[in-house]
């Protein structure tokens, strides 16, 4: 799999090397207003420098694909946790950097030791569509990115950084979010390989952390602090020590509707440290992992999952296979989509990744096929149909933005006879809420002439 991704990353080099990179630094300020650039790196570090002084949190969009290779430390920390060099800024003001799937990079060759990034406890930095990788401090922690203040990274990807510990994430005392995102092949030469929270808050939400390396303890994630972490997949990090996947520290991080399995340690391969509760519906590999009270957890299963790889979306994910116990076993889980987009539909599957299915039928899995199990409830306005727009037909629900009158309109485009009856006998059956009169008023709603507005109030 390394060796799939070394591909990408000389494909992406040699691309950018045909143009160029004559590469697009964009600072939205209301409307939109761009710069070309030449030299993309020496443009970005000093965009964000200037970003910095002038106090400005305005995104900072970076060339969509665009490839960022830092080739020397920018600035230096003497002291504290985030000691040691950084290839880019110090972050000590709120920014915000769209990566529009671009990559920032230490060079390999480089003779200098740094980070990517450091953020002071007066900092705040978002990351949205970036890959951060190839950090190295081998006397310091976080070589991807470390953290002392506010850190939150959304569909974005921090890999190949090496650090004493903490190798991809190092977050101390600091906020520090996870949405969409993978961390992978990250290696800790003494603990913590993917990520290490020591004292502060910790939420990880529809993310992987897999491939992930440490010498001597905790492969995956070093646990020592507050949060949460939700329907994530931990899996296939290792260490010569103890704790393959998750160290559970003195902190109180509650994981939920997790996949932490097939890790590999010498002894805790799967998570160890001290009792932690569980938020439940947990799935587990070893069955000595001392996560307890959680409802509908279950030990000592496989996963069933294909590797690391790319299965769609903006971030690499391991996909469940059609025999996976994690399907349809975290109950209704309130959540829109998984770590790549894709619906989560009526009971939701363990883990960041939810197995497709064409609920609807129509051999094209979409949204549409979440609307199937949405919590509806119907109320019949009399009126004309004719005189309301889309949108006031019928109203969205939380989940998936889809209506009922999309659904009919879209049996209606498949040319099947049957096809709205079927629909509403469905939403009957399934549902329990529509009267002969509500299921009429739908009907009526999709002609020209028809005579009722129907309202949704959506519930969970």
């Amino acid at each position: 799999m390394a060796n799939s991704f070394e591909r990408r990353r000389q494909a992406a080099r040699a691309a950018g090397a045909v143009r160029r990179q004559i590469l697009v630094l964009c600072v939205v300020f209301g409307a939109l207003s761009c710069t070309s650039h030449g030299s993309s790196t020496a443009e970005l570090i000093e965009t964000v420098r200037a970003a910095l002084e002038g106090g400005s949190s305005v995104p900072i969009e970076l060339v969509p694909n665009g490839y960022y290779v830092l080739d020397a430390a920018n600035n230096t920390e003497s002291q504290g946790p985030c000691s040691g060099a950084n290839g880019m800024p110090l972050i000590v003001e709120p920014i915000v950097i769209h990566g529009n799937g671009a990559t920032i990079e230490r060079n390999p060759a480089s003779l200098d030791e740094f980070r990517i990034f450091s953020v002071s406890s007066t900092g705040s930095l978002i990351l949205k569509d970036l890959t951060v990788q190839g950090g190295l401090l081998s006397a310091g922690d976080g070589a991807g990115i470390c953290n002392q203040g506010t850190l939150t990274l959304q569909r974005s990807t921090v890999s190949h950084n090496s650090a004493a510990g903490g190798a991809g994430i190092f977050n101390s005392q600091g906020q520090l979010s996870l949405a969409e995102t993978t961390l992978a092949w990250n290696h800790a030469l003494f603990q913590a390989g993917a990520l290490g929270n020591i004292g502060g808050e910790l939420n990880v939400v529809n993310s992987t952390i897999s491939e992930n390396s440490a010498g001597f303890s905790t492969g995956g994630m070093w646990l020592d602090g507050s949060g949460t972490i939700l329907h994530s997949t931990i899996t296939k990090n290792r260490t010569d020590g103890s704790f393959g996947g998750l160290y559970l520290g003195p902190g109180s991080e509650v994981v939920t509707s997790s996949i932490v399995a097939g890790n590999i340690a010498s002894r805790w391969p799967d998570c160890g440290g001290g009792w932690r509760d569980s938020g439940g519906h947990n799935l587990v590999g070893d069955p000595k992992c001392p996560l307890r009270g959680g409802f509908d957890d279950m030990f000592g299963l496989d996963p069933v999952m294909g590797p690391l790889a790319d299965n769609g979306g903006s971030t690499w994910t391991h996909a469940l296979l059609p025999s996976s116990p994690a399907i349809d076993a975290a109950g209704l889980c309130g959540m829109a989509t998984d770590q790549i987009g894709t619906p989560r539909i009526g009971p939701c599957d363990i883990g960041s990744y939810e197995y497709p299915a064409d609920v609807d039928g129509d051999g094209i899995i979409d949204a549409m096929d979440a609307c199937w199990y949405s919590d509806m409830s119907f109320t019949v306005v009399v009126g004309d149909c004719d005189s309301l727009a889309p949108n006031q037909l019928l109203r969205h629900g939380p989940h998936t933005g889809c209506t009922v009158a999309d659904l009919v309109a879209k049996a209606l485009a498949s040319g099947r006879d049957d096809a709205v009856e079927t629909l509403l006998e469905h939403l009957s059956e399934q549902l329990g809420l529509l009267s002969d009169g509500q299921a009429e008023a739908i009907e009526d709603c999709t002609e020209p002439d028809g005579d009722y507005r129907i309202e949704e109030d959506w519930r969970r």
